[in-house]
């Protein structure tokens, strides 16, 4: 895919209208981890206002097809990094629909973060290094806008994007509220998109590419525990989306009693069980279209999985 992602009360949410976020370079984190996820756009989609102290409503999106997991990691030693000497940044992705893990390139300097290219597959796709695109300018405040050309290097046209600081405020997702959120109006060789994004760390919540018809979105893992939590292991849990019954896989080797909870993102607790050790099935059709934690601790030690109820 070339392009690449309830409210409860209106007037309490008005409350969280604060200064005008800004994102700067250190804002980038060097340890960031989300899982990526894109859905068809719906049909009456709207991107809602510009201005401060907005609140967008996205509650009702449905849950999207996750597409893989993005990972921050080093530039030296990965796959790509003799085709791209001037980068500096790097996260991957491990997707089902690649032929092996992508690799995104960035260039990240105290005054703006750039794309050069993809690699995956054992090549190099879009490659933008000679002339690449400006993504974010430092510090992004409050009704910035920068122009700026790149081309890909198989490619001999030029492209133009011009970016927009337009709206800043509360972000309503089927996954969680996020305050103080920077929406950025692209507009590239005359098509316009939006980004919805979090400020610390930086990443885009939420994105447009109407030009494919779909939204992205992502969700970031470093938020789902707490430093208690962070030996657990990973659970395997199918089908994910879940619409009625979760089936849970453990681990070879996990006996005696455990504990199963399911929890929003908020850390509520909304499903308790206890069960001998087996693999489990639970019944989650009462919980509303979401993402949620599942957490099993017993004898065998601790799991946690990430599952989105469709």
């Amino acid at each position: 895919m070339k392009s690449i992602i309830t409210l409860a009360s209106v007037a309490m949410l008005s409350s969280y209208a604060s200064a005008q976020p800004v994102i700067n370079a250190n804002n980038i984190a060097q340890n960031f981890n989300a899982d990526f996820y894109y859905l068809e756009a719906p049909a009456n989609f709207s991107v809602g206002g510009a201005g401060a102290n907005q609140i967008w409503d996205f509650s009702t999106l449905g849950s999207g097809m996750l597409l893989g997991t993005d990972t921050a990691v080093p530039v030296a030693g990965s796959q790509y990094a003799a085709m791209f000497p001037q980068a500096n940044y790097l996260y991957t992705m491990d997707s089902a629909f690649s032929d092996g893990d992508m690799y995104f390139y960035h260039n990240l300097t105290s005054s703006k973060f750039e794309i050069y290219s993809l690699g995956y597959g054992g090549e190099v796709g879009e490659n933008y290094q000679q002339n690449p695109r400006t993504y974010l300018t430092f510090p992004y405040s409050y009704n910035t806008v920068f122009t700026d050309t790149f081309k890909e290097n198989s490619n001999p046209a030029t492209s133009t994007v011009t970016a927009t600081y337009d709206a800043y405020g509360t972000l309503v997702m089927p996954f969680g509220t996020f305050n103080n959120v920077v929406r950025q109006k692209s507009v590239i060789d005359g098509v316009t998109n939006y980004s919805w994004f979090n400020v610390s760390p930086f990443y885009p919540i939420l994105q447009t590419a109407f030009e494919d018809g779909i939204l992205a979105y992502m969700i970031n893992n470093t938020v789902l525990g707490t430093d208690s939590h962070s030996q657990a292991q990973t659970l395997v849990t199918f089908p994910n989306p879940a619409a009625d019954i979760l089936n849970i896989k453990l681990p070879d080797g996990f006996s005696g009693m455990a504990n199963l909870t399911i929890s929003d993102l908020s850390g509520k607790t909304l499903i308790e069980n206890k069960f001998e050790a087996a693999n489990p099935a639970v019944n989650v059709s009462m919980l509303s279209q979401g993402v949620y934690i599942v957490r099993i601790t017993g004898q065998g030690g601790e799991f946690v999985g990430k599952i989105v109820k469709g």
